[in-house]
């Protein structure tokens, strides 16, 4: 019997890391794209704050709300393909992310689908964004305080093991302060959910897909060109960092977020 529970801990170890780890993946492109705009704009070494929350809100939304978010990522995928066939010259990303999120919301709306697809996804958003929040500014603080910035593949981990792992302790607040119950509140979170999502997904097929046929201005060359020079370090901490966290949290017997 013993070896028996002893196996199947080891399996929930290695699931959860697995599990982590691809949520490591699909954290990464996200935050730096977030971090290199942000960068872009003006925001130095605070621009880790906005750009794990609003990743951290994203992929807690996505996460929560599965169907209804792969809906979402299909509408945004659609709608910006659509754009890059049909819009003579060069396509501006505000183009994109104001047809993903048109399309998205309004057929979200119009759509039906069982109100446990997305009733958790206000209060996992909410974790997301604060926890994520929080990290970047403390990191945001100490890279003021370091003399030389911090490697990306090293800020990628940090936020993925200690954002998830505030995360995960922080989720069960949130979803009590954010309860919502089904009927006309959900299908409203619903259209929210996938036109976020749909945005998302329209704004990164731009950056990764849009030089590739010329369908993005000259202009923006020199800042893809950075985020794609940081995405294979920022890969490699979001997986490692995500498997590990994984692991940690399911031996130390941190409660499933489902």
């Amino acid at each position: 019997m013993p070896t028996t529970l002893a196996a199947s801990r080891t399996s929930l170890v290695f699931v959860r890391g697995l599990v982590w780890a691809i949520i490591g993946l699909i954290y990464a492109p996200l935050f730096t794209a977030l971090f290199v705009l942000f960068q872009a704009m003006g925001l130095g070494h605070w621009a880790f704050a906005p750009a794990a929350a609003i990743a951290g809100a994203v992929g807690a939304a996505f996460y929560s709300a599965r169907e209804v978010a792969l809906i979402g990522a299909v509408i945004g995928l659609v709608t910006t393909t659509l754009l890059f066939m049909l819009m003579p010259g060069t396509v501006a990303l505000w183009q994109v992310a104001l047809a993903a999120v048109v399309a998205g919301a309004v057929l979200g709306r119009l759509t039906r689908f069982p109100d446990q697809c997305a009733l958790q996804a206000p209060g996992k958003a909410v974790a997301g964004l604060m926890s994520g929040l929080a990290c970047g500014a403390l990191l945001g603080l100490v890279e003021t305080l370091h003399p030389v910035n911090f490697n990306v593949t090293a800020i990628v981990a940090f936020l993925v093991s200690v954002n998830g792992t505030c995360y995960s302790a922080t989720v069960g607040w949130w979803l009590r302060q954010a309860k919502v119950k089904g009927g006309k509140p959900c299908q409203v979170i619903e259209a929210m959910v996938i036109g976020m999502v749909a945005t998302v997904a329209a704004g990164s097929l731009w950056v990764f897909g849009g030089p590739l046929i010329g369908a993005v201005d000259g202009g923006y060359y020199a800042l893809l060109d950075s985020i794609m020079t940081f995405m294979p370090g920022a890969m490699f901490g979001g997986l490692v960092a995500g498997a590990v966290t994984g692991a940690l949290l399911e031996a130390f017997e941190f409660e499933w977020v489902v």
